[in-house]
């Protein structure tokens, strides 16, 4: 049996350069609506990296 789902995703990011050193910080918030309910999430995810460009 195939379903369909209607999902609406909403995403904001955060970079900073600090010497040699670029950290960033992203979070999406997801509904994804069914027949049966719905199912909300929020993944964060953090990092830095190191180089050039």
């Amino acid at each position: 049996m195939t379903r369909a789902a209607l999902v609406k995703p909403y995403g904001a990011g955060l970079k900073i350069g600090i010497g040699p050193a670029r950290f960033f910080a992203e979070g999406r918030y997801a509904s994804v609506q069914t027949a049966g309910g719905a199912t909300k999430f929020l993944p964060v995810i953090v990092g830095v990296t190191f180089g050039s460009k």
